[in-house]
């Protein structure tokens, strides 16, 4: 049984990120590992995600960390959200892929998880957190996207202007070595 349901997101306020190993999350990992590894994750987070952060859970086979946003996002704004903040945290490891599916549930703090047979909970909690500002955020992104775009344009602009220039030069080359004959330059310079 799957825990999703597009048809049942209205609106959400927050993203809780699924921290753990790619290679073994199928194992129980101690308190101290989670941890550890929630540490790595969030080390790698820009401040205004760091601020953000509400709480940092551990769930037995690894931990939660949760995102506040400055306000509810309807579901198509929400999407559009997950979307930036996935590509956004493309580069930090050990973040569940599945985190940015704003159908799919995290697991309630608090239960047992029953595939490793131990009880959920929180490790930390920020007692003033920094809501992410939604329309900065996504204003930085776009900035961001135009202008790796426009690098993208220009890189690809150069090399192209390269190609034609090494076209051109090779042709001029050709139209020198036609005109010009040895007999004609060793007349010039004086050798018989």
């Amino acid at each position: 049984h799957k825990r999703t349901g597009l048809e049942s997101v209205y609106r959400t306020k927050a993203i809780i990120l699924d921290i753990e190993k790619k290679d073994d999350h199928k194992k129980k990992k101690s308190q101290v590992e989670v941890i550890k590894l929630i540490d790595e994750v969030y080390s790698k987070f820009p401040d205004e995600l760091r601020k953000s952060v509400i709480y940092t859970a551990y769930t037995g086979g690894g931990g939660q960390i949760a995102i506040a946003f400055s306000r509810p996002l309807e579901k198509d704004k929400a999407r559009e959200v997950y979307e930036k903040l996935r590509n956004y945290l493309m580069h930090v490891e050990n973040i569940d892929p599945a985190s940015f599916n704003i159908a799919g549930c995290q697991r309630l703090i608090g239960t047992t998880n029953m595939k490793y047979n131990v009880q959920t909970f929180l490790l930390w909690t920020n007692p003033r957190p920094v809501p992410v500002d939604i329309e900065a955020f996504l204003q930085t992104v776009y900035e961001e996207e135009k202008a790796i775009n426009e690098l993208a344009n220009e890189i690809e602009s150069t090399h192209e202007k390269e190609i034609t220039l090494h076209r051109l030069n090779r042709e001029i080359i050709r139209k020198i070595k036609r005109r010009v004959s040895f007999i004609d330059l060793f007349n010039e310079i004086g050798v018989q």
